[in-house]
């Protein structure tokens, strides 16, 4: 089992993977980074941001689709791999922080922490990547405003 970036190219077996598992479909978006496993069962883009708060640029990266084929699901580790790809991916990129929606039981097993209901959403996690950011600059009222608050769906 390899992990392969995904091109254009590629767009009809994403969509398999997605409509098998979310039940939609999407358009190949170059801003994203899209990773795959090897004949493509299963499948995660992770979506690069930079911010300026307070005068200092951040990165952060979302996380977004991670998904599987249903007859290889729970047999191989296929997201769990994408998981830490994805986490290799920003540790090399020097991103500060990743960010997703989702199960907070999977994720934690990787190291991502709840954050606080924000805009009805309670599924919300992080993974600090940067070791000088912490947990209580994320959830200050200017993070709250200037971040999360202009976040983009993911």
């Amino acid at each position: 089992m390899e992990i392969i970036n995904l091109k254009k190219e590629n767009l009809d077996s994403i969509n398999i993977v997605l409509q098998d598992c979310f039940g939609i479909s999407t358009e190949y978006e170059e801003d994203k980074i899209h990773l795959g496993i090897t004949d493509i069962v299963s499948y995660v883009s992770l979506l690069p941001l930079e911010l300026k708060v307070q005068n200092k640029n951040i990165k952060i990266v979302g996380i977004c689709a991670l998904s599987t084929l249903s007859k290889f699901r729970g047999r191989g580790g296929h997201a769990s791999k994408l998981i830490q790809k994805s986490l290799q991916w920003a540790k090399e990129n020097m991103i500060d922080f990743v960010a997703l929606y989702g199960d907070c039981n999977f994720y934690s097993k990787f190291g991502f922490k709840k954050i606080p209901n924000l805009y009805g959403k309670n599924n919300i996690m992080i993974y600090i990547v940067n070791e000088d950011f912490n947990l209580e600059d994320i959830f200050s009222k200017v993070w709250m405003d200037n971040v999360w608050g202009n976040m983009p769906k993911f």
